[in-house]
């Protein structure tokens, strides 16, 4: 008879294993409790206030209406001259294709250094109010003189004054500093009012046109600018929230240093200016990913701008259509503008920067190589293919101004928007006209709208094959330079929460 001794050397042991773990708890639970006042004074408390922050308040209802109100005047005020200013020089003031190839290119080009400019002194100042007030109402007056030049060296001289004192950019920087990094997502619901009233606006101006000639025009202009520039002065405050602590910082640290020696203030000034410093500008703009941004913005304001420049010159030349269909073909290009920029945030979460610039080319080749199927008597369907400049433009724009708004440096918000605006309205803006202008003399509109499509299709199929090929693009490197900004922010916010508690 055998008898298996094995099992209570096991059970001993078990039980030795269970009462030795039971000390161990019992000493870690006694330690922690000896131990818990310090910690609640240290870590647990900063971890507690990290998890109990609350969230930013809501944008007030009052605030997204006034800037709903301004986007809807300022696009209302464009629509009054904008694209019917193309059939003004072709149709008053007969300057040829060429010419108004030249207008529609020296503008921007000088744009090109004014418009920076004028963000830089918004920055340094940190009063973007005061310069949208002081280049619009320049603009304006320019603009409303124009009527009185006769002949295309005046005319120029005209449009060039008027390109020095143009601010694209700031109000979409104010916009995003009303809205905050929480809700920066809201801008295309404000931005759409611009689409609504340059839609309805450039309907009812064409009609308006044709009915009563080119002066109401200019009367409906100045109106509507007028209203724009009260509600500015009248509703805006002189600095927003952060460009008054901005303002504030700089007044203290001036008043601080006026308290010290000549010496000192002179090391104070170097090493703790609040002004706007360039080299980090620089540092964020200067990096390959973002520089063929900008260079793919500009392309495709080009390919734009050609049709803002040709498009009524080619229905009224080559299909001999009216005022009035022109007109009609600015309305329906901001019908799929309005739900694009409506749920601008989801496509932005959902589809990414990369596959919105996709579509905007995609869509934009596609209609311009359409114009060149159309007959005079098809002339009509312009309206079908107008439907897709709301894909080209919403989807480039809503991705670029959120792109924008990572990159730029806090300090320098505004000068980044200028710079989008550079890049769209004044460096593509500016070239693709005056070349268009030249190919349409001497080859036709046929020739050079087909051009300007297989050139973007090119981009289309370059972009396409880097982010799906070789997983590049945009929304990766936004999510490198995220990652980036933080691992710089974290430890000077260690560093500061360390002085604080040692002090």
């Amino acid at each position: 008879m055998s008898v298996d001794l094995s099992d209570e050397p096991c059970q001993n042991g078990s039980d030795d294993q269970a009462l030795s773990s039971l000390v161990l708890e019992e000493a870690v639970a006694q330690n922690q409790q000896l131990c818990e006042p310090l910690l609640s004074g240290q870590d647990n408390s900063s971890s507690a206030q990290a998890e109990e922050q609350p969230a930013p308040p809501l944008p007030s209802f009052q605030g997204l209406l006034f800037y709903r109100l301004l986007y809807f005047l300022d696009g209302l005020s464009a629509s009054a001259w904008g694209r019917f200013g193309i059939i003004y020089y072709n149709r008053i003031k007969h300057l040829s294709a060429g010419q108004i190839g030249v207008l529609q290119g020296v503008a921007p080009v000088l744009r090109l250094v004014s418009q920076p400019v004028w963000g830089y002194i918004a920055d340094y100042v940190q009063s973007r109010k005061t310069i949208f007030v002081i280049c619009n109402t320049c603009c304006t007056m320019l603009i409303l003189s124009l009527s009185h030049w006769k002949g295309f060296w005046p005319i120029l001289c005209c449009v060039a004054a008027m390109s020095c004192f143009n601010s694209d950019g700031v109000l979409d920087a104010h916009t995003l500093d009303f809205l905050g990094e929480a809700y920066r997502g809201m801008y295309g619901s404000i931005r759409l009012w611009t689409a609504i009233s340059w839609g309805l606006g450039a309907v009812v101006m064409g009609w308006i046109t044709d009915q009563w000639g080119f002066h109401w025009n200019f009367v409906l202009f100045g109106t509507m600018m007028l209203l724009m520039l009260a509600a500015i002065i009248f509703g805006l405050p002189t600095r927003s929230k952060s460009e008054q602590q901005l303002y504030n910082q700089l007044n203290t640290s001036s008043n601080n240093q006026q308290e010290q020696t000549e010496e000192e203030a002179n090391i104070t000034a170097h090493s703790s200016s609040n002004h706007p410093q360039l080299s980090e500008l620089r540092k964020a703009i200067l990096r390959l990913p973002v520089c063929l941004w900008l260079a793919e913005v500009a392309i495709i304001g080009a390919g734009m701008t050609i049709v803002d420049s040709f498009l009524f010159v080619y229905l009224q030349n080559e299909l001999d259509t009216s005022t009035e269909l022109c007109g009609y073909t600015v309305g329906v290009t901001v019908l799929l503008e309005l739900p694009i920029f409506h749920f601008s945030e989801y496509l932005l979460s959902k589809l990414g920067h990369d596959v919105l610039f996709l579509l905007s080319m995609f869509a934009y080749s596609t209609r311009v190589i359409g114009y060149t199927f159309l007959t005079p008597s098809t002339a009509h369907w312009v309206l079908v293919l107008e439907f897709s400049h709301g894909i080209t433009f919403a989807c480039m724009w809503i991705s670029s101004i959120d792109y924008a708004a990572v990159v730029a440096p806090k300090e320098w918000s505004t000068t980044v928007q200028t710079l989008l605006s550079t890049a769209l309205s004044c460096v593509g803006g500016g070239l693709g006209p005056v070349f268009a202008g030249l190919v349409m003399d001497r080859f036709g509109p046929y020739v050079m709208f087909r051009s300007i499509g297989v050139v973007v299709a090119a981009l289309f199929v370059v972009h396409a094959f880097v982010y799906f090929t070789l997983k590049q693009g945009h929304d990766r490197f936004l999510q490198q330079f995220k990652a980036e900004r933080l691992s710089v922010t974290e430890p000077q916010a260690t560093a500061g929460h360390d002085n604080e508690t040692s002090s």
